[in-house]
């Protein structure tokens, strides 16, 4: 998952410094979609951001 994460951020980082075709439009756009996929999926967001800092406080009460 974090691949994935990494790859979108790093191609996002790429698309907006190569300004060849690309609009603001096409930028804002791409942000709404974003925004909306977060708004849709933010109960399942919030479930996985939940389980993952969990398991890290899970991990440190080990120490």
């Amino acid at each position: 998952m974090e691949n994935i994460l990494l790859l979108l951020k790093n191609r996002f980082i790429k698309a907006i410094k190569s300004t060849e075709g690309v609009g603001v439009i096409e930028i804002i756009l791409i942000l709404l979609v974003i925004v909306g996929l977060i708004v849709v999926f933010r109960t399942q967001i919030n479930e996985i951001i939940s389980t993952v800092f969990g398991r890290i406080h899970e991990q440190i009460s080990y120490f």
